[in-house]
């Protein structure tokens, strides 16, 4: 199953109701979900048959893009120099 946001499934329909969503749309969830997201107080938790109370549960929070882009940047930058100094070129 994938996870997507304009997706009616997606979401339990007591979100797509809530006070967090005065919409009662898809469109109002998904936007209620990021606010969330944004602010750092959305919670996920994913049933399985396995675990029905939840098998992976925590807060979502935004993934700071462009440092993970300069970390990838150095990453790569520091594995040139290894390669560098161990072929002496």
């Amino acid at each position: 199953m994938s996870f997507n946001l304009v997706d009616a499934g997606t979401y339990n329909p007591l979100f797509v109701t809530s006070p967090f969503n005065p919409s009662g749309t898809i469109a109002g969830a998904e936007a209620a979900l990021v606010a969330g997201v944004e602010d750092g107080e959305t919670y996920l938790n994913i049933h399985t048959n396995a675990h029905p109370g939840g098998e992976i549960r925590g807060f979502l929070v935004a993934a700071p893009e462009p440092a993970s882009l300069v970390l990838l940047g150095s990453a790569l930058f520091g594995f040139g120099l290894i390669r560098r100094r161990k072929f002496g070129s």
